[in-house]
């Protein structure tokens, strides 16, 4: 059971790195949507 890692600074980047994938896939997805039914113009 490695739970502490999880506290240290190897957990905090796999953390960070998981977030801020899961980000910009969210966005992504999003950003697919409302250009496909026109929204997402500026």
């Amino acid at each position: 059971m490695r739970f502490w890692r999880w506290n240290g600074a190897e957990g905090i980047c796999k953390r960070l790195r998981a977030s801020i994938l899961s980000f910009f896939f969210c966005s992504y997805i999003l950003g697919i949507k409302t250009n496909h039914y026109g929204f997402g113009r500026k």
